[in-house]
């Protein structure tokens, strides 16, 4: 009994772990739309809908059944689609999915990241100078919950530690998979910010 336990502790947190990813939606007619449900069961509330051919769609956790996947429905919050017709996107999971965006919309600013290419950081609504060059996320040794970012170009230095928790938008009713903790240095000043972290669509160039 004992060496059960054991193996459940050891693989529980690999499970809570395996989410955010990213999927897109198939088999659903041209015509039709994916329900997004209030609960994980059928016959509940509709809280929005996903497109026949949506992309990218984050999925934040699965209900107990593994059948009902948990994702954002806009202005109502967070809601469930049937993961019958989802599909996982290949490599879309942190940290190997390259495109990530951290964020916070109290007092904006948004990071948004290419591991190994590029970034941009905005602190208000205006990206600030030219592209960054970004390296990859890399481990910090023992620290194993969290894993750091460096973006750097001309006049600006951004640092950001990112690591996998559940994290909540103080402004709209979402939830997220990853947090971070970013400390910028541009022409204008430092700057610290806390906020929420999302896998993202490849950015457009």
């Amino acid at each position: 009994m004992r060496f059960v336990l054991a193996i459940f502790l050891a693989l529980a947190p690999v499970a809570a772990l395996a989410f955010p990813k990213l999927y897109h939606v198939t088999d659903v007619a041209s015509d039709d739309t994916l329900n997004i449900r209030a609960e994980p069961k059928s016959g509940t509330d509709i809280l929005g809908e996903l497109a026949h051919d949506a992309t990218h769609v984050q999925v934040m956790a699965l209900d107990a059944s593994g059948k009902w996947g948990q994702v954002y429905a806009g202005e109502a919050g967070m809601g469930w689609v049937f993961m019958r017709y989802m599909v996982e996107e290949p490599g879309a999971v942190y940290p190997d999915w390259p495109f990530l965006a951290c964020f916070g919309s109290e007092s904006p600013w948004r990071f948004e990241i290419t591991q190994g290419e590029t970034a941009r950081y905005k602190a208000g609504y205006e990206f600030t100078g030219p592209s960054l060059t970004v390296s990859p996320l890399r481990s910090g040794g023992e620290h194993l919950f969290s894993k750091g970012i460096l973006a750097e170009g001309p006049g600006v230095t951004v640092t950001a530690a990112i690591e996998q928790a559940q994290c909540e938008s103080t402004m709209v009713d979402a939830q997220y998979g990853l947090r971070a903790s970013v400390w910028a240095l541009t022409p204008d000043g430092p700057a610290f910010h806390n906020g929420c972290c999302s896998l993202m669509a490849p950015f457009a160039p």
